[in-house]
């Protein structure tokens, strides 16, 4: 079916200034055209957004889906069937969704769980986020998250982990290069894999045509994956000028996932049942989360939007807190907003479909009651999510709501870099 949106503010994610009073055709969940709300063809439906600030619907470019978002989700997957973490898998999927984040890239979680969500997903017999899946991390015997990692050792290893998880349809590769917080032995400053392991393990995946994610906390961890030519960081914590500085020459995407070592170090003495190991080491390196979005600022590195929703105290569909700690941090709206649309669909390789409204890219969009270049917090109240040109929330529709995540603040008063 023909529909024609009609727009009051338009923000397409490539320019900062809206465009006024369009309509936005869309037939066989393509854009067609975006056209003066005069001009619209006879043949086009008319669905009206109102006075609905419109932008591109959102990406959250590191979550869990696996994982629950309690004070120790690893426990409680560890701890069910395969079966019921499928359903969770599936029902925080339609979460998200409904915060206005129409594309996740799920960057490590059991691959029967996550691409059978997927692919149901992708035929439409459920509701929810379009999922970039990584399927289970490629990770060295023992390391970070290995309750659902695939553990190798070696060249010759690695690069079979990689064809393993090829084989079974992932969308990209997801490695660990150093330790994490959520493992009670291990540390982030810790790197694991080396160079070697990791460089088979990137060559293998483009030759693949995947890119390659990779989780560096510490500092060797970082640098390691750099020289190994992978395509994001996530987290990046310990970073320093030096590899902030490799990864703007290189055009490295940094994921920073801010808002989930934030929110354990501000409200720690609110939080209960979360490890003590966790609480410790991420007090430990809540100033580097700051320092990444400083190099950010400064050297120009493109930054990717990620939450590690999921994860310990993160509940899904919080993308708008990451986006509210980046600007907390120095960056503009209009930078916040970026980095999960246009930018984040360059850092998943989906650029060419999604995270812009223009022309030939599908259909995906959403509505705000308030300006969200003013203030990034209008992204907590999503009134409308059009994916795929389909209606997937609208609250004049009467369709459900999102989970409450009001407990989710930014303390005002607490270190600003700008």
């Amino acid at each position: 079916m023909k529909t024609a949106y009609l727009v009051k503010k338009l923000f397409d994610g490539l320019n900062e200034e809206y465009k006024n009073d369009v309509a936005i055709l869309v037939d066989n969940e393509i854009i067609q055209d975006i056209v003066d709300v005069d001009d619209v063809p006879f043949e086009y439906n008319i669905h009206d957004l109102g006075d609905l600030f419109v932008i591109p619907g959102l990406f959250d470019c590191h979550v869990h889906l696996v994982w629950n978002g309690s004070s120790h989700p690893k426990a409680v997957m560890t701890g069910e069937t395969s079966e019921m973490t499928a359903v969770r898998t599936a029902e925080h999927a339609r979460l998200a969704l409904l915060h206005g984040i129409t594309t996740v890239r799920d960057v490590g979680g059991d691959y029967k769980c996550v691409l059978g969500v997927r692919d149901a997903i992708e035929q439409r017999i459920i509701r929810g986020s379009r999922i970039i899946a990584s399927g289970n991390p490629v990770i060295m015997t023992g390391g970070h998250v290995h309750e659902f990692g695939y553990e190798v050792d070696g060249p010759h290893e690695a690069r079979k982990g990689v064809r393993e998880m090829i084989k079974r349809d992932v969308d990209l590769i997801k490695i660990m290069a150093s330790g994490g917080i959520y493992g009670k032995s291990e540390s982030p400053g810790h790197p694991q894999f080396t160079v070697e392991e990791m460089s088979v393990i990137v060559e293998e995946a483009h030759q693949a045509g995947r890119k390659v994610a990779a989780h560096a906390e510490g500092r060797q961890g970082i640098i390691n994956a750099l020289e190994a030519g992978v395509d994001t960081i996530e987290h990046g914590n310990l970073m320093t000028e030096e590899e902030a500085k490799i990864m703007a020459e290189k055009n490295v995407f940094i994921v920073p996932t801010i808002s989930t070592f934030y929110y354990k170090a501000t409200f720690n003495d609110q939080l209960s049942g979360v490890p003590d190991y966790v609480m410790k080491k991420v007090k430990q390196i809540i100033e580097g989360s700051y320092n990444v979005l400083r190099y950010v600022k400064e050297y120009n590195i493109p930054i990717a939007a990620g939450t590690d929703d999921g994860a310990t105290c993160m509940p899904h569909g919080a993308l708008f807190y990451e986006l509210e700690l980046y600007v907390h941090c120095g960056l503009t709206p209009f930078e916040a907003l970026m980095s999960a649309t246009s930018n984040a669909a360059k850092a998943c390789g989906v650029e060419k479909e999604l995270g812009t409204i223009e022309p030939g890219k599908k259909a995906d969009f959403i509505g705000l009651k308030n300006d969200p270049l003013k203030d990034i917090s209008a992204l907590r109240e999503v009134d409308t999510v059009i994916k795929e040109g389909k209606a997937e929330k609208s609250n004049a529709m009467g369709l459900e709501r999102e989970n409450n995540l009001e407990h989710l603040r930014v303390l005002k008063t607490d270190r600003i870099l700008n």
